[in-house]
């Protein structure tokens, strides 16, 4: 299973970290109220998830009827897209809305499951 991760590393160099980010940042170029500079803040409203699955499920995800000030609504839909597929939600909506923002290492554990279930 390494080998989905040995393609990705060798497209984006670095970490493993450093090559989903870029990954993630290259399925979501052009998405409105994305910009995804790390795995906090960067998913805190919930949009960067639902982008990433709407690249894959557009039928799905309404990406453009969501905004950013419904980052409960956006939260729960991602977790719940992620679910049908299998996906466990390993994180939830009040974890990622707490004060001082959610555990990056947990939002790259959940982004790392994406990946591997679309891109493995």
């Amino acid at each position: 299973s390494q080998d989905g991760f040995n393609l990705l590393l060798r497209r984006h160099g670095g970490s493993k970290r450093n090559s989903l980010l870029r990954w993630c940042q290259s399925r979501t170029q052009g998405y409105k109220n994305i910009d995804i500079t790390n795995f906090s803040s960067s998913w805190a409203d919930g949009l960067a998830f639902c982008a990433v699955y709407h690249t894959y499920l557009p039928s799905q995800i309404p990406y453009s009827s969501l905004s950013p000030e419904n980052k409960q609504e956006n939260l729960s839909l991602a977790f719940k897209t992620g679910e049908t597929l299998g996906i466990s939600p390993s994180l939830t909506a009040d974890e990622m809305l707490r004060a001082g923002g959610p555990d990056w290492q947990r939002v790259l554990s959940y982004v790392e499951t994406i990946y591997r279930h679309f891109e493995m």
